[in-house]
């Protein structure tokens, strides 16, 4: 009697057909298989030189100081007096930057900072008080700053916005590597306010006019793409930043 039923005999050849063919592929990796002259694959690495962005939205502008909204570039290229993050607790503190260290007075009103020694913006020229000062001086002054509130209450902001004066009276540069301010009144949050990304520290000798000033419609490349117009950071991060069309 045939104990095998057409269903069962179909069964079985598929289960050898499949033992056959795992018995093949072992053999073949035991053998070496393939093209002996066939070049070992090269492990691929990464171009670390370069970091891509996909943001969004087009800018009508990378000057930091002139936006609220596009802060992508300020955030990646440049460096902040102070930096705020949250801790374990998720309480935010606010931490060493560019300043390596400052004291507040008695009266919450004067802060004497001291920059790090040895940075560099990423043209190579040094980081001193005076860059800090035409940071502070550009963003009350620059007809499109909106981010005049970060200083208007340093001591004669006001009165260096209005043109009375080409002098911000509350910026003292003490050394190469050390300024205080003085502000109008205590204003606790004056530290957090630093740590945002439109109070980034720009080159002095380099920055020159709006570095991205472009008119309402036109593509931002032209601006970002400007070599001289690059101001970096204490361990340079970017040379140049380039917009993709």
């Amino acid at each position: 009697m045939n104990i095998f039923t057409p269903c069962k005999r179909t069964l079985c050849l598929l289960l050898a057909a499949v033992l056959l063919a795992g018995a093949l592929s072992a053999c073949a990796a035991q053998g070496g298989g393939g093209d002996p002259s066939a070049p070992e694959p090269v492990a691929w690495e990464p171009d670390t030189s370069r970091y891509l962005v996909a943001i969004e939205d087009e800018p009508d502008t990378v000057d930091f100081q002139c936006t609220t909204i596009h802060y992508t570039i300020a955030q990646n290229v440049f460096d902040r007096l102070v930096e705020m993050e949250n801790d374990a607790d998720g309480n935010a503190v606010i931490l060493p930057s560019l300043a390596e260290s400052w004291e507040i007075s008695a009266d919450r009103c004067r802060y004497a900072f001291h920059l790090r020694e040895g940075v560099t913006f990423s043209n190579g020229s040094a980081l001193t008080a005076s860059d800090v000062l035409y940071t502070f001086t550009r963003l009350l002054t620059h007809p499109d700053s909106c981010n005049r509130d970060i200083a208007d209450n340093i001591v004669g902001a006001h009165r260096l916005e209005a043109g009375e004066t080409d002098r911000l009276e509350g910026f003292e540069v003490l050394g190469e590597l050390d300024f205080a301010i003085t502000l109008e009144r205590p204003f606790e949050a004056f530290l957090a306010c630093l740590s945002m990304p439109g109070a980034s520290i720009l080159d002095a000798g380099r920055s020159g006019p709006a570095p991205s000033s472009c008119a309402a419609g036109s593509r931002a490349e032209a601006c970002c793409s400007r070599r001289t117009r690059t101001a970096g950071r204490a361990r340079p991060a970017a040379r140049v930043w380039i917009c993709a069309s």
